[in-house]
């Protein structure tokens, strides 16, 4: 969902990019959501730190998706 070599992009959804085996999961609307979600939180807590995607901690964001419900398998 980061690309590389784009400062502080995050692509969700279908346009993201991943293994073609992979594609027919990731396309449907449920998944999309919920990388929308994700996108959206990461966003919010690099907005309040310094601003850099990359360096978001990815514990704290998948601990904060499931307080919101988020299901992980």
């Amino acid at each position: 969902m980061l690309p590389q070599g784009v400062k502080n992009v995050i692509v969700a959804g279908r346009s993201i990019s991943c293994d073609k085996r992979i594609q027919g999961s990731v396309r449907v609307m449920p998944v999309c959501l919920t990388m929308g979600e994700a996108a959206g939180v990461a966003a919010a807590f690099a907005a309040n730190a310094n601003g850099d995607v990359h360096a978001v901690d990815t514990d704290k964001l998948r601990e904060t998706l499931r307080e919101n419900g988020a299901y992980f398998h």
